[in-house]
């Protein structure tokens, strides 16, 4: 059975903690964020939140997304497409070399373009 795994993102902090410890301080807003149960291409844990970049197999870049968990299923949400494109995770991360762990839309806003 694949374990269920979480981080936390301290909004008044602006950190991430432990979630394990994250439900003591009440007054305090957390918001969490799911493992997909994958990695990407150095071996770094795939989160709900993150922004990746995606690759082919000639390593082109190909572009960058924000993991998102949409319609009961992860997706990404590709974040230089003009129009809301989200698509299954499934479509886009066909192996682990093609896909790269770059920030979090919380502790890198900035990889996100409006």
């Amino acid at each position: 059975m694949r374990v269920i795994e979480f981080r936390a993102w301290d909004t008044e902090f602006e950190e991430f903690v432990n979630p394990q410890y994250s439900l003591l301080g009440l007054n305090i807003k957390y918001i969490f964020m799911q493992y997909t149960g994958l990695k990407d291409k150095n071996s770094v844990k795939i989160f709900e939140g993150d922004i990746i970049s995606v690759f082919d197999y000639d390593t082109e870049f190909l572009g960058s997304a924000e993991v998102c968990f949409k319609d009961f299923s992860w997706s990404v949400k590709w974040l230089e497409s003009s129009e809301e494109c989200i698509v299954p995770f499934y479509e886009t991360f066909c192996d682990e070399k093609t896909i790269k762990v770059i920030g979090n839309i919380y502790e890198n806003p900035e990889l996100i373009k409006e």
